[in-house]
């Protein structure tokens, strides 16, 4: 016996998961292109949609609860109607999401929650007047000796020093055979390869200075590269600071590895 058509009630009710289950992902892109743009602040396009939304989390991963929550009820509907593809897909999508959005939370829970990461603290590396007006009013401060705020968890009132030796190491100092001026070059070059727009040049006096901004959100890191006389070589350090929020999510560190890698390799 040939099953009846589904009921329009219920083709309308698994098109609506379907749909409710790519918002998300959509909300997650609007957000980062209208972030990008300048049309709202981070803490909307960002914050809000991924991080403090409703229940805890941000709106997304709010959604995506609600979406499988949806599919599930559609995966019920289906075994009455038949009509599986719209109930099924909607259910991996949002299941798929709900992954995605897990493995970016484990991510930032491995990561300190600092925005600030640099190879020499004992004569910590300061911006230039210039990339301080560029970073704007509201941007996190750079300081010579900074502390993690009493509030934050875990790690409140330590100094950023003692976790980047913790959860850096490799952000060290870097020796290289080349002469100052070779130095710069190379670190200029590393800079550009890692795709950091340098700003500032200071070429007598070793220092040169830069922005990477992320493709995304458009999150802006100042990166600062100071180069010394070593011996027969040169000495680099650099430091990179986020512009707004508490954690990078590991960003820094790993594009001081990055350069630090590129300058090894080129001595």
């Amino acid at each position: 016996m040939e099953r009846p058509p589904a009921p329009g009630w219920a083709k309308a009710f698994l098109t609506f998961a379907l749909v409710l289950s790519v918002t998300p992902a959509l909300l997650i892109l609007v957000g980062a292109v209208g972030t990008k743009l300048g049309l709202w602040s981070w803490t909307f396009g960002f914050a809000a949609i991924l991080v403090r939304g409703p229940f805890g989390v941000g709106w997304a991963p709010a959604l995506t609860i609600a979406a499988i929550a949806v599919a599930l009820v559609g995966v019920i509907i289906s075994f009455w109607t038949g009509s599986w593809r719209r109930s099924l897909a909607a259910l991996l999508i949002s299941l798929t999401t709900m992954g995605a959005f897990i493995v970016i939370a484990g991510k930032a829970r491995q990561a300190p929650p600092i925005h600030d990461v640099a190879t020499d603290w004992s004569e910590p590396l300061m911006f230039s007047n210039e990339t301080i007006v560029r970073r704007g009013a509201g941007a996190n401060p750079v300081e010579a000796d900074p502390v993690v705020p009493e509030d934050a968890p875990a790690l409140g009132g330590q100094r950023i020093a003692d976790i980047n030796a913790r959860t850096c190491p490799q952000a060290r100092s870097i020796l290289t055979t080349k002469a100052p001026g070779e130095a710069y070059d190379a670190v200029k070059a590393a800079m550009r390869a890692n795709r950091i727009a340098v700003t500032t040049e200071k070429p007598l006096q070793g220092r040169i200075e830069g922005v990477a901004t992320s493709f995304w959100y458009g999150f802006k890191d100042d990166v600062v590269v100071r180069i010394r006389s070593e011996g027969t070589g040169s000495r680099i350090d650099i430091r990179s600071v986020s512009r707004v929020g508490m954690s990078d999510l590991g960003q820094n560190c790993e594009r001081i590895t990055r350069l630090a890698a590129a300058l090894q390799g080129s001595r």
